[in-house]
């Protein structure tokens, strides 16, 4: 780590997560540090869990604490000074006194530089929240966090803060060795997460949420687009180009057959037989056609019945997942879909 011990920038402010890894922002920890891209540049990020405002002192962790109420993550991000002068000015470079309001445009170089550090740990949140399955954890903005201090000299922190409106978001999360190396990785080598799994995380949030008509929704979603791609990468790693294997799935408009169509007449031109799946009849009844229900007839379905669907949704591209084997691996996206471990260190602060 040499390259962050020269000069560099620094920024600190919490958010509502509990990032579950070794604490790293005193220079004694030895936790880890990630480095998400942003522009081409790496941010390094460190975390150190706080207690929130809740009252409950000591080591509680809450589990699913979606605002931060009673359990906090410190943040602190390095930027490295080529990079922080690189950053245009817009205004002045220091703003004087010990609190500075900034306007929501943020427009100075100090401004610009916080913005840049959200990306950076809004990207590390997304993978964060794949590696976890935690899928409560969102994006933030400065307006979310509102409070931040920022070192660019030698004069030491300063405060900068900006107004903002009522924080709705957080989560008490944690993370397995080996998902975090893998997000590490990725971040390092500005990988983009997972869109199915994204998407899983999306429809378990809804559900929480009770937003069931969505997360149904969501789920066909899903669904639809693993199919089309698991479809075309097996095209793929028969000698097909992509254009080719894409237009066989496609009507003379362009437009795709419908889902149902593509993986019961057109999957067997691949060899995978998905109407012999064991519960092709519980896919259909409990999660297609519930599907249909909500998007044409205005169907209201209830929290179990979505859940219950959604994991027939699971279970299928699992299956159909099995059943394609080698032929979808090594396609323009990673086909995978895992299922989520609880994390070893959730149990450090109960």
């Amino acid at each position: 780590m040499g390259l962050w011990c020269m000069q560099h920038a620094l920024v600190r402010f919490e958010i509502p997560y509990h990032i579950e890894v070794p604490d790293g922002i005193d220079p004694a920890d030895n936790g880890p540090m990630f480095y998400p891209q942003v522009y081409g540049n790496p941010f390094g990020l460190s975390f150190e869990r706080t207690s929130g405002d809740s009252g409950i002192g000591g080591t509680v962790t809450v589990k699913r604490d979606r605002l931060g109420k009673a359990t906090r993550s410190k943040v602190q991000a390095i930027i490295h000074d080529s990079v922080y002068n690189s950053i245009p000015a817009g205004g002045p470079d220091e703003i004087p006194g010990a609190v500075a309001m900034m306007g929501s445009s943020m427009q100075d170089r100090e401004g610009r530089a916080i913005k840049l550090v959200m990306r950076a740990l809004n990207k590390f949140l997304q993978h964060y929240r794949q590696s976890t399955g935690y899928h409560w954890i969102r994006p933030l903005v400065v307006e979310d966090i509102i409070k931040f201090q920022i070192r660019t000299d030698d004069r030491g922190f300063r405060d900068r803060s900006v107004t903002g409106g009522p924080l709705e978001l957080g989560g008490n999360t944690g993370l397995t060795e080996d998902n975090a190396r893998r997000m590490a990785e990725a971040l390092e080598n500005d990988h983009p997460p997972n869109t199915y799994l994204q998407l899983h995380l999306n429809v378990l949030d809804k559900i929480d949420l009770g937003e069931y008509r969505t997360a149904i929704i969501l789920s066909y979603n899903l669904f639809e687009s693993w199919a089309k791609s698991a479809f075309v990468a097996a095209k793929m790693s028969s000698g097909d180009e992509k254009l080719e294997a894409r237009k066989s799935i496609q009507k003379d408009s362009g437009r795709y057959y419908a889902t149902y169509n593509i993986v019961t007449d057109h999957y067997p031109k691949v060899g995978v037989d998905f109407e012999g799946y064991s519960r092709f009849d519980r896919w259909y009844d409990n999660f297609y056609e519930v599907r249909n229900k909500v998007v044409h007839e205005g169907y209201m379905p209830n929290k179990e019945t979505v859940r219950s669907g959604h994991q027939e949704c699971i279970d299928a591209i699992e299956y159909l997942q099995e059943e394609f084997g080698s032929d979808i691996e090594g396609g323009p996206e990673e086909l995978d879909f895992i299922r989520f471990d609880e994390s070893p260190f959730a149990t450090r602060h109960k």
